[in-house]
Protein backbone atom coordinates (compact mmCIF):
# COMPACT_ATOMS: atom_id res chain seq x y z
CA UNK A 1 0.00 0.00 0.00
CA UNK A 2 1.16 3.54 -0.73
CA UNK A 3 -0.09 7.10 -0.23
CA UNK A 4 -1.21 8.73 -3.51
CA UNK A 5 -2.39 12.29 -4.15
CA UNK A 6 -4.93 12.62 -6.96
CA UNK A 7 -5.02 15.86 -8.97
CA UNK A 8 -3.03 17.63 -6.21
CA UNK A 9 -6.07 17.73 -3.91
CA UNK A 10 -7.24 14.34 -2.59
CA UNK A 11 -4.86 11.98 -0.78
CA UNK A 12 -5.78 8.28 -0.65
CA UNK A 13 -4.14 4.97 0.15
CA UNK A 14 -3.47 2.95 -2.99
CA UNK A 15 -2.79 -0.74 -3.40
CA UNK A 16 0.30 -1.71 -5.38
CA UNK A 17 -0.44 -4.50 -7.87
CA UNK A 18 2.27 -5.21 -10.45
CA UNK A 19 -0.20 -7.17 -12.59
CA UNK A 20 -2.71 -4.32 -12.81
CA UNK A 21 -3.68 -3.04 -16.26
CA UNK A 22 -6.10 -0.28 -15.20
CA UNK A 23 -6.36 2.28 -12.40
CA UNK A 24 -9.64 2.12 -10.49
CA UNK A 25 -10.93 4.69 -8.00
CA UNK A 26 -14.02 4.49 -5.81
CA UNK A 27 -17.10 6.55 -6.58
CA UNK A 28 -16.78 8.66 -3.41
CA UNK A 29 -13.19 9.61 -4.34
CA UNK A 30 -14.30 10.58 -7.88
CA UNK A 31 -17.09 12.71 -6.38
CA UNK A 32 -14.58 14.49 -4.09
CA UNK A 33 -12.41 15.26 -7.12
CA UNK A 34 -15.35 16.76 -9.02
CA UNK A 35 -13.99 15.51 -12.35
CA UNK A 36 -16.02 14.82 -15.47
CA UNK A 37 -16.55 11.19 -16.40
CA UNK A 38 -17.23 9.75 -19.84
CA UNK A 39 -20.19 7.51 -19.00
CA UNK A 40 -20.41 6.24 -22.59
CA UNK A 41 -16.90 4.72 -22.30
CA UNK A 42 -17.40 1.80 -19.92
CA UNK A 43 -15.15 -1.18 -19.28
CA UNK A 44 -16.22 -4.73 -18.54
CA UNK A 45 -14.30 -6.03 -15.56
CA UNK A 46 -13.97 -9.52 -14.12
CA UNK A 47 -13.08 -9.58 -10.43
CA UNK A 48 -10.99 -12.17 -8.63
CA UNK A 49 -14.13 -14.04 -7.52
CA UNK A 50 -15.26 -14.46 -11.14
CA UNK A 51 -18.06 -11.86 -11.12
CA UNK A 52 -18.41 -9.57 -14.15
CA UNK A 53 -19.29 -5.91 -13.70
CA UNK A 54 -19.34 -2.76 -15.78
CA UNK A 55 -17.53 0.39 -14.66
CA UNK A 56 -19.41 3.69 -14.38
CA UNK A 57 -17.23 5.16 -17.13
CA UNK A 58 -13.74 6.53 -17.64
CA UNK A 59 -11.93 9.68 -16.57
CA UNK A 60 -9.87 10.93 -19.52
CA UNK A 61 -6.87 12.13 -17.49
CA UNK A 62 -5.94 12.42 -13.83
CA UNK A 63 -2.68 13.28 -12.07
CA UNK A 64 -1.35 10.58 -9.71
CA UNK A 65 1.41 11.86 -7.40
CA UNK A 66 3.52 9.48 -5.35
CA UNK A 67 6.02 11.43 -3.23
CA UNK A 68 7.95 13.62 -5.71
CA UNK A 69 6.83 11.71 -8.84
CA UNK A 70 3.70 12.83 -10.72
CA UNK A 71 2.13 10.89 -13.58
CA UNK A 72 -0.74 11.92 -15.85
CA UNK A 73 -2.80 8.75 -16.34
Amino acid sequence: MIEITLDHMVTVTGIINSGCQVMIICKDIWERLGMLMKHEQVMFMESANGQSNTTMGTIPSICFSIREVSLQL
